[in-house]
């Protein structure tokens, strides 16, 4: 491609260029006698950031989760990741988005959250040209808590416990006790109607 500046500048900016990729540029004088000499070749690299990262899920609980991602496709990286920005908010308050920053991880622990409510969170990538695009919006919703955990009958070989269920019902999932034995240190987890295991 060619420019042509203005006759009285001595720098041209080029335009329209692809992103991370080199071009070689020259230049030469023109007057009203003809075209001068070029002279020698100088080239250029436009920088690129990196693509969005892959792969997001989410582990949650009832007042935290743990977000996990994949870094960007290995020929979208341009260059070394050195950081991820993610961005959270409640799914029902666009105004309540907040954001961390971390290095070269592929995982981030959020607490604080609320319980029974749905969250968005997305994640960029940053490498030494700058931050890229979000990933896609990933939901997830924190589980409720066990309401007035009791112990409600006592025998010589069982022990029964009670709670109170939220007060819209559960909706996903089983319950789980778990039952520590003083006397061998071991852990025993089963559902209500399940079969205990130890651990």
């Amino acid at each position: 491609s060619t420019w042509s500046p203005n006759p009285t500048s001595t720098s041209v900016t080029l335009t329209g260029l692809q992103s991370g990729t080199t071009y070689q540029v020259r230049v030469r004088a023109v007057s009203d006698v003809g075209y001068g000499e070029w002279s020698n070749i100088v080239s250029g690299t436009t920088y690129d950031v990196p693509g969005p990262p892959l792969n997001l899920t989410a582990e949650p609980s009832s007042v935290s989760a743990i977000l996990r991602w994949d870094p960007p496709a290995e020929k979208d990286q341009n260059g070394v990741i050195t950081g991820y920005l993610i961005r959270y908010q409640l799914s029902s308050n666009a105004s309540s988005e907040m954001t961390r920053t971390v290095g070269a991880v592929n995982q981030l622990s959020l607490d604080n959250l609320m319980t029974e409510m749905t969250y968005g969170f997305t994640v960029a990538a940053i490498n030494s040209n700058g931050t890229g695009p979000d990933a896609s919006m990933l939901m997830f919703t924190t589980i409720p808590d066990v309401q007035n955990l009791r112990v409600s009958e006592v025998t010589t070989n069982a022990i029964t416990i009670t709670w109170d269920a939220p007060p819209d019902g559960y909706t996903v999932g089983n319950r789980y006790a778990e039952a520590t034995d003083s006397s061998t240190e071991g852990t025993r987890t089963r559902t209500p109607t399940g079969t205990p295991q130890d651990e």
